[in-house]
Formats: C-alpha cells, structure tokens, sequence
C-alpha cells in the first residue's frame, strides 16, 4: 500500500499559512550635539526680523523726534514766524481787510470801521465813521473805489444827512441844496486823471505814474524779492514777548508783541533808494527823498506815549500767513486801539461801478445851487435894507 504522507513534513507548507515579511532593525544615530542644518536657519530669520524691526523702529522714533525738533527750533522759530508773515504779505497778489479803530478821551469818542479789498490793478474800501462829542453825533457811512485805468470812484451812502447837517445852520433858506443831496445820496462820483488833471498836472502824471510801478511790483516778483532781501538784513520789528496761541477767524495763530528799533528802520528806507523799486518810484516824483523819510522816522519823538501801550502781531500756524495786527495804548490823554485783520492771495471778485455820475456834472449843480441859495439871502437882506 502506498503511503500518501511525504517524507519530510517540515517542508510542507499549508497553503492557508502567509509567509512572514522579514524587517529590518534600524539604529538611531549618535547625537553630536550640533543642531540639525535643515532647522538652523529658521531661528536665524528670526533673528534678523527682530533686529530689521529693531532699526526701522528706532529709525521711525529718530525721524519723528527730529521733525518735531527741527518744527520747534526752525519752522516755529518767533524770528521765522514774523519775517515769513511780512515777507508774505509784502508779496501777496490780493488782500481782503477788516479793521477797527477807535480814540477815546474826556471830551470825545471816535469809531472807526474798515473794509477793504485790493488786488494789484483795482481794489475798494468801505469806511464807516461814528464822532461823539458831548451831545451831538455826527456819522459818516462812504467807499471808495480806484480801476486799473486811474479812475477813481467815490461814494457817501449819508451825504443827505450830512448836507443837511450843514445846511440847518445856514441862515436863510436851504432848500436850493435839497436836490443835490437826493443826487448824490449814495450815488457813485467819477473822478478821472483828466479831474485831477484840472488840479494839477503834474500831480497827475505822478498818480499815472505811481500807479504803473504798482502794477509792475505785483507782476515782477524780482522787485519784491530785492525789497525782501533787503528787509532780512534790516529786520527792524523786534520780538520782545510771546503770546502763545489762539483761533482767529477760525485759524491756529501764534502771538507776539512786537516793537520797532528804528536804526533798522533808518537803514532799511535809506537802502530802499539803491532798489530798482525806488529808483521807479523816484522816477515818478523827484521831490521824493528816502533819506529825509528815515531820518523823520527815526527823529520822530515818543515821548508822549505812556502807558501800556502794545503792539501785537499774530501769523498762522501752518504757513505763517499774517492773521491779526492790533494795538493799545495811551497818547496825551486819549485811549486808543486798532484791530486789523488781514486776509491774502484769495480770489476777488472787484468790478468799477456801473451806475456813477460824473464830477464836471456835480460841480455844475453845486454852483448852481450854491447861487441859487446865495441869490435868495441877498434878496432878503436887500428886501430888509
């Protein structure tokens, strides 16, 4: 009989039995105590990102602390701040103005208010008067108006009250002068070179004169920058306290009360003959003598003033634009302040007046009723004889 079983069992291998995969024991390396080079750089970015911060902070830090160095001790220097708000206005295109002026004593009290506006070939000027003495008051509401060509234009809003003012202590009868006042009773009068003419002639062609180096002052800026130049070197307004600040008009200004030394006043208007300026300006009149104008100046005698009296100059803050000159004082027993409030380089809108009469035609009806008026007193007193 055939035996079935193999010989050597140890070499059957059950089909349902898997074959165990062999591994492989892997050692750790010894660790040589230097760090891995695949993580080193990591920790050295940031390292540097620390110390780039570092640099950037403090030069930020350095920057800011300097600016506001260099703001304090250079651009808000007081010697700054008031040369760039004269150098400023000297050679600024247009002003708008408003003012105040008033003098007050035991026998009087004066109030005057101001609106103006000028530009380099036109401007106007409102004025407004109140005089008080005692009982009596006596008003004075009128502008002005001066064109590019010369032409001036003058107007009294109360020229009926004033005439009749005069007229009330006129004897006889007035009432020849009762239409001139309704005429020119806030109505424009025109007065042309050739009115000024009739006066003088000579002082019209310096008016014509005057006027065109005006023109070329604002348009040629080397004339100003010269007239600049020279006021640095002679830089007579002297600081002699600071006001800290305050709001004018709705804009941060510095404050300080100024004074003036009139060597540099002498020296300054002395000098202003050598500029191409003055030698225009001497051109249109040679009786004009900057010498004798400095010497008056600085001769001129203060002793009449006491008290505490100050001038105050305010600029703004950012641009150091002129914002504010005011003044108080007391002069032989008559308290007096002024307030000017200056506005530069903004639009203006100034048009010569439309609707005028002219001067040759008001002087026609003035001695009109001049001898109307005059006919009608020497027939009273004829008629009385």
């Amino acid at each position: 009989m055939q035996n079935d079983t193999p010989d050597d069992e140890t070499n059957v291998k059950p089909a349902d039995v898997a074959e165990t995969p062999v591994t492989e024991t892997i050692q750790p390396e010894p660790v040589t105590g230097e760090l891995n080079p695949v993580e080193q750089p990591k920790k050295n970015v940031k390292k540097k990102r620390i110390i780039i911060g570092s640099i950037v902070v403090g030069a930020l830090l350095l920057i800011g602390g300097g600016s506001a160095l260099a703001y304090n001790l250079w651009y808000q220097n007081s010697e700054k701040v008031v040369t760039d708000a004269l150098v400023s206005a000297f050679k600024a295109d247009t002003l708008q103005l408003t003012g105040s002026f008033e003098a007050k004593n035991n026998e009087f009290n004066m109030k005057v208010a101001i609106d103006a506006k000028a530009a380099a070939k036109n401007g106007e000027l409102a004025v407004k008067v109140e005089f008080k003495s005692g009982e009596q008051t006596m008003k004075f509401d009128g502008a002005g108006y001066f064109g590019s060509e010369g032409d001036l234009y003058l107007k009294v809003n109360n020229a009926k009250d004033i005439i009749n003012a005069v007229t009330d202590n006129m004897a006889g009868e007035t009432t020849a002068f009762d239409a001139l006042s309704e005429k020119v009773s806030g109505k424009w009068i025109k007065i042309t070179n050739e009115d000024i003419g009739e006066v003088s002639e000579e002082y019209k062609k310096s008016q014509i004169c005057i006027e065109d180096v005006s023109k070329q002052f604002s348009e040629d800026k080397s004339l100003s920058n010269e007239v600049t130049k020279l006021y640095k070197s002679n830089r007579f307004i002297v600081i002699n306290e600071k006001l800290g600040s305050k709001t004018i008009n709705g804009v941060g200004s510095l404050g300080y009360v100024i004074d003036i030394n009139d060597e540099k006043v002498k020296t300054f208007i002395t000098g202003l003959e050598a500029t191409e300026i003055g030698k225009k300006i001497k051109s249109c009149d040679e009786t004009i003598d900057f010498k004798e104008i400095a010497d008056s100046i600085g001769n001129a005698d203060d002793s009449t003033v006491t008290g505490e009296g100050k001038v105050q100059l305010w600029a703004s803050r950012f641009g150091h634009q002129l914002t504010e000159v005011n003044a108080n004082g007391t002069s032989d027993g008559t308290n007096i302040k002024a307030v000017l409030n200056p506005v530069f380089n903004k639009p203006l809108d100034l048009k010569a007046p439309t609707d005028s009469i002219t001067l040759e035609s008001l002087k026609a009806e003035f001695e009109a009723a001049l001898e109307a008026y005059s006919t009608e007193v020497y027939s009273e007193v004829y008629e009385q004889v």
